[in-house]
């Protein structure tokens, strides 16, 4: 009988004689105990076999240890309690040994595992780019503003006052634009107001024109800004001012944002992007170019603004990346700036790209290190 039938017995006899299944050992009741009396010497005898590595990667060596023998005899021909091996892809090695003339047997088996082979292609967008829907555009191939001390919210308007911004048919981008040259011994600014235009359901509006203006050493402050008049109220909500693509964002404050002129600038491409978001009327929007020259003195300071146009913008810099899973970890890499949001150590990573290009790349690891690398260049629209 097995130990807990033993131990079933009720008021048990004394000398009762037992052969225990469990311990393998012959047993007499004496005296309120279970006493053994002849046990089998190779029922507790067990050979184990282990090894010094929990993972056996290709390439590794691993050691065979086998334990609580008297002598010992491999699979493979040694006779030591340990031997060193160098596993296939899946090996089983056997070791008998010998304790007292008992004979137990163990085994083991090694899997071997090897590098990540290189990921399939990646899938995803080669190029990212922001939309634009046109709202209104103006080349300036004719005189179209209005001068004076006021004009309706539909035309172009540019006031008479500090002398106005006029309609040039020379200088532009090509030739007809709208700004101010001259010298003079008064400081000097204005403005050219957009006609009104219906922004519903936008939420940021990219202005954008062609600018050729002056540079001087002795007038760091030479500037121009750009406002909005919004729910019965000017507006200084602008995001950011890029030229040729390149951020010259210059925050005045109170005063607003816009661009210092920093350069002598030919034919530069501005965008400026405003919030509109939290404005409640979006129907009748104005908004407002002002160039100014801070200095008294001679210099012959000029602006031209040409080819004008207001579009809705869409910022589209999310994407999402994949390889085939094939049950490796996955580690990827994005250009500088750029955020992943999701899917890290995935085979499928969604992520927020800002205004760099560059590679996207994946390599896949195990335990046994990391494996080939995939990647693809993706570009950023201007």
């Amino acid at each position: 009988m097995t130990t807990t039938q033993r131990d079933a017995i009720s008021s048990p006899a004394q000398s009762l004689l037992i052969f225990n299944t469990t311990t393998t050992c012959f047993e007499t009741f004496v005296n309120g105990q279970w006493k053994p009396l002849w046990c089998d010497p190779c029922s507790i005898f067990n050979i184990t076999v282990s090894t010094n590595l929990d993972t056996i990667c290709e390439g590794d060596s691993a050691i065979l240890s086998a334990s609580s023998a008297n002598s010992y005899l491999w699979s493979t021909g040694d006779t030591n309690n340990f031997i060193l091996v160098s596993p296939s892809a899946t090996s089983i090695y056997y070791v008998s040994g010998t304790n007292n003339g008992c004979i137990d047997e163990d085994s083991i088996q090694i899997y071997v595992n090897t590098l990540p082979s290189q990921p399939s292609n990646i899938n995803g967008p080669t190029v990212l780019c922001n939309s634009y829907s046109i709202i209104s555009t103006e080349e300036f191939n004719s005189d179209v503003l209005v001068h004076g001390t006021s004009a309706p919210t539909t035309v172009w308007f540019a006031p008479s006052y500090n002398t106005p911004i006029s309609y040039n048919s020379i200088n532009g981008c090509p030739p007809g634009s709208i700004g101010y040259s001259g010298s003079w011994n008064n400081y000097w600014g204005n403005f050219v107001r957009l006609p009104e235009l219906n922004c519903n359901s936008l939420d940021t509006i990219s202005l954008s024109f062609d600018v050729s203006h002056s540079y001087f050493d002795t007038h760091p402050n030479d500037w121009c800004r750009f406002y909005m008049w919004a729910d019965n109220a000017y507006k200084h909500n602008v995001i950011s001012v890029k030229i040729d693509n390149v951020d010259h964002t210059y925050d005045a404050g109170v005063n607003g944002k816009g661009f210092k002129f920093s350069e002598e600038r030919s034919c530069a491409h501005v965008e400026v992007l405003f919030d509109i978001s939290n404005i409640v009327n979006k129907s009748n929007i104005l908004f407002y170019i002002e160039p100014s020259c801070g200095y008294n003195d001679s210099k012959t300071f000029y602006v031209w603004f040409d080819n004008i146009s207001v579009s809705s913008y869409t910022v589209n810099n999310n994407a999402v990346y994949s390889v085939t899973d094939e049950g490796f970890i996955y580690n990827w890499s994005v250009p500088t700036g750029w955020i992943i949001n999701s899917g890290q150590n995935t085979n499928v990573i969604n992520v927020t790209a800002n205004n760099n290009s560059g590679f996207v790349t994946v390599t896949p690891y195990n335990d046994c290190g990391d494996g080939p690398s995939s990647n693809i260049y993706v570009e950023i629209c201007p």
